[in-house]
Parts: structure tokens; C-alpha cells; sequence
């Protein structure tokens, strides 16, 4: 429920941020995770805690969706591969570093801390984000460096990023992403208790690896047609698509 929420609050956000603006609508999904965290750190009873994970995810979306929309807005796109691969580039740290974090929670405290510090990382971390929303247009249109980053990885996949920024061609960068669909299909003869740690981590990155080329180039064809004023809006519908279908997975995964 909280995904298709999510997803359908993308199309809402997207006329508020064209109309308002940028900062704006960061600002407003901002203070909606804070309440829903809040929320879920002082719930009392399941339903309670329902409607603040609601809450949560779609400010969550609506965050991750306006700094989506963000390199459309500093960048050509020719370079905006590029961009959007640097916007995934702190999942890196999260992946590795938040189950330690989650263990030191459970452990040493509670579930209404972690939620409770998780609304205070979140202001604190957005703080920055809200100040170059502010400050970019004045201070590039002084000084012209926004095209001048080269990024030693972007995401998991930098080589595919910067193939597609100097050649233009990323049809065929699409379908080198076939390699999430044999990720998967390993997990079937490997999804016994006596397999080896090393390969289910070998099939997770071959889907991992297949899922980062898939939403980035994805994303890219959705601007490429639009003009610059649509591009929220399309980006939108792309994504309300996106998090329908995972609902639905998601689902089916968990009556299995």
C-alpha cells in the first residue's frame, strides 16, 4: 500500500514542484518523513504504525524523486547519465554501513530510537541539499563548472555512464542489463541452505548491476523526447509505473 502511495504521490509532487518549485516541494516530502517517523517512534498499536510507514515512504519518494529531477535541471543531457549515476552513489555506504547500524540499534537500544535518530539524520543530511537547491543557479551562472566533474564511479555501473555520455548510443547499454535476469534465474539452483555465501553474493551483484542500468538509462529515455518544462511530469509517470509493478512483486514475494 505505502509503494503505490508512493508512487502516486509522484504526479501530485511533480505540479507542486513546477508551480512552487524545486525547494519547495524537498521541503514539504521533507517534513512529511520527519512526521511519519515521529509517528512510527511513538506508536502505540499496528495501525498507528501503518499509516505512519505510509506516511514515511511517501515522503521518502517524493525526496528521492525530487533529487532525480534536480541534474535534468543543472545539466544537458548529454551529461545527465552521468549525474544520475552520482545520485545513486551514497547507496554504496548505506548498503554496507546501515546493517552494522541497524545491529547497534537492536542490540543497544530500541526500534523507537532508531526511528527517532533516523528523523534527525534525515534534517540534519537535507539541510545541505535544501542549500544548493537555493544557491546553484546564482553561483554557476558566475562560474561555469557544473560540466566539468568526472566522477571516478557512479553507482555500480560508471563505465556504462560515461559510454553512454561520449557515444550517444544507449540502446545496447540496455540490454547488456539482461545480466539481472540470469542473476535471478541463478538464485533458483542456488537457493539451497548448503550454498555458498560467495555465490548468492556473485547472483546479487549480476542483479544489482542489471537493476542500476535498467532505472538510469531509463530514466534518460523518459527525458529525451520531452521538453525541459515536461520533464517533471514524465519522470513522474515513469516512476508511478515503476513502484506499481514492485508493489505488485512484492505481494506475490510475500505470498510465496
Amino acid at each position: 500500500m505505502s509503494t503505490i502511495l508512493g508512487g502516486s504521490s509522484k504526479l501530485t509532487l511533480a505540479k507542486i514542484i513546477d508551480i512552487w518549485g524545486r525547494v519547495e516541494g524537498f521541503l514539504f516530502m521533507l517534513l512529511i518523513v520527519v512526521v511519519g517517523l515521529i509517528v512510527k517512534a511513538t506508536c502505540r498499536n499496528i495501525e498507528t504504525y501503518v499509516v505512519a510507514h505510509a506516511l514515511y515512504w511517501v515522503g521518502h519518494i517524493g525526496m528521492m524523486y525530487v533529487i532525480d529531477i534536480m541534474p535534468a535541471d543543472m545539466t544537458t543531457l548529454k551529461s545527465r547519465m552521468i549525474m544520475l549515476g552520482i545520485n545513486g552513489t551514497p547507496s554504496i555506504a548505506s548498503t554496507l554501513a546501515g546493517p552494522r547500524i541497524a545491529t547497534l540499534f537492536y542490540t543497544n537500544l530500541d526500534f523507537r530510537w532508531a526511528f527517532g535518530a533516523l528523523a534527525i539524520m534525515i534534517t540534519g543530511t537535507s539541510i545541505p541539499v535544501v542549500g544548493i537547491m537555493l544557491t546553484w543557479n546564482s553561483y554557476f551562472t558566475q562560474f561555469s563548472a557544473c560540466k566539468i566533474l568526472s566522477p571516478s564511479t557512479t553507482k555500480a555501473t560508471p563505465n556504462k555512464t560515461s559510454q553512454i555520455r561520449y557515444t550517444g548510443e544507449y540502446k545496447w547499454t540496455v540490454f547488456t542489463s539482461i545480466r539481472i535476469l540470469l542473476g535471478t534465474a541463478l538464485l533458483i539452483p542456488f537457493r539451497q541452505p548448503t550454498t555458498h555465501v560467495g555465490i548468492l553474493t556473485m547472483t546479487q551483484i549480476l542483479v544489482g548491476l542489471g537493476t542500476c542500468i535498467f532505472t538510469v538509462c531509463g530514466q534518460l529515455v523518459t527525458m529525451a523526447p520531452v521538453t525541459h518544462q515536461e520533464i517533471a511530469i514524465v519522470v513522474a509517470i515513469w516512476g508511478l509505473f515503476g513502484l506499481i509493478s514492485a508493489a505488485v512483486g512484492s505481494a506475490i514475494a510475500g505470498g510465496i
